[in-house]
């Protein structure tokens, strides 16, 4: 169980807002091997415990000596129901997706963000301990309706010469044909424009014509193939790419016994001896090599572990990104190593080892071990 220190200087920090403190409080106790699971249940019960303090009517339900007692209360003056109410949710809730979570440390670090931003001025909250749901903005505006009206007249290009009408009688001279026929004239300038804007799209239609693709360029011929095609197609497949193109990261014994024990913390409840093994177990990794070394107590052990390599590997692997990463499993040496009892059968035997009449008691008594 954490020290009860850890819950109170980290409750100050969130009280001031200080997030780079209580970062670095969540990283000293997940390097002195706790598991992220039991920091945050046991912050749910810390902020419960505060808020017991509040009141001498609920005071008897905080079970602490009379020093810790006298350190909730006055930690408590400080807190303020309402954050003491979202605090235990936020906790709750971490707790509840705690175990779904792919990476749960950085699920306990938003956790403890959050809980920092209480204390924020502007945060208060409604009642129930819910922040209400932001609302997104579109973000590009949105273009207003055009109104209907006339539309603008296009200026023209060049001004229309006047047409003169001829004297009577005259001979009309000879023209030479306009590379730019002009309009005719009209006598409103309502229908001037429309003739004028059919006029300024023509070459811009004449311009989108479909081009006219021939039969020759539609396939390729069997008879004649084309020389890029028949050398595309025979060309020999990309070779993959090679193996040292892929980067593996170092792996470190410090972030490998973390993931080791958290496979083990998700193992179901048919693998709980293999859990409880593994949770008591510190794999050892070499600076500077990818193989670490398992050491267990006996035969069985060994082979359980053995068995369940594949999937151990394959979890830290991809937790430390590095595929060279390989397990070796071995049983102790009974005079040079430690021995750790987890069942208790096995701690029996280890006693009876120790006091050889633990042994008499037991035969004298008929006992059984369950």
């Amino acid at each position: 169980m954490l020290d009860y220190e850890y819950y109170f200087q980290l409750t100050d920090a969130i009280l001031q807002n200080k997030v780079q403190d209580c970062l670095l409080i969540l990283n000293d106790i997940l390097a002195k091997g706790f598991d992220g699971s039991h920091f945050i249940t046991g912050l749910s019960s810390h902020f419960r415990d505060l808020l017991v303090s509040r009141d001498a009517a609920t005071l008897p339900l905080l079970e602490a000596g009379a020093s810790i007692r006298q350190r909730y209360q006055t930690q408590a003056q400080q807190c303020t129901p309402r954050f003491l109410y979202q605090a235990m949710k936020l906790s709750n809730d971490c707790d509840l997706n705690y175990r779904a979570s792919k990476n749960k440390r950085l699920l306990v670090e938003l956790t403890l963000i959050q809980l920092a931003q209480l204390t924020e001025e502007g945060a208060d909250t409604p009642a129930g301990g819910q922040r209400p749901t932001p609302t997104l903005k579109p973000i590009t505006p949105q273009q207003p309706a055009a109104a209907p009206g006339p539309q603008p007249q296009q200026p023209a290009t060049a001004p229309r010469p006047q047409s003169q009408q001829p004297a009577a009688g005259a001979s009309r001279p000879s023209q030479q044909p306009s590379a730019h026929p002009t309009l005719p004239p009209s006598s409103t300038a309502a229908g001037t424009a429309p003739a004028a804007a059919q006029n300024l799209s023509a070459p811009a239609a004449a311009d989108k014509k479909i081009p006219v693709m021939k039969a020759d360029n539609l396939g390729i011929s069997i008879r004649h193939p084309q020389p890029a095609a028949h050398a595309k197609k025979n060309a020999a497949p990309a070779p993959p790419p090679a193996e040292s193109a892929y980067e593996d990261y170092a792996v470190y014994e410090k972030d490998l016994v973390y993931y080791w024990r958290e496979f083990a913390a998700r193992l179901p409840k048919e693998e709980t001896a293999n859990s409880a093994r593994m949770m008591n177990i510190s794999p050892t990794l070499p600076a500077g090599q990818t193989t670490f070394e398992v050491v267990v107590d006996n035969e069985m052990a060994q082979r359980s572990l053995q068995q369940l390599a594949p999937q151990i590997l394959a979890s830290l692997q991809e937790k430390l990104h590095n595929r060279h990463l390989q397990m070796t499993v071995r049983v102790s040496e009974a005079n040079n190593e430690h021995i750790r009892a987890y069942s208790q059968v096995e701690r029996f035997q280890l006693m009876s080892q120790k006091n050889p009449h633990l042994m008499k008691l037991k035969e004298a008594f008929g006992l059984e071990l369950g």
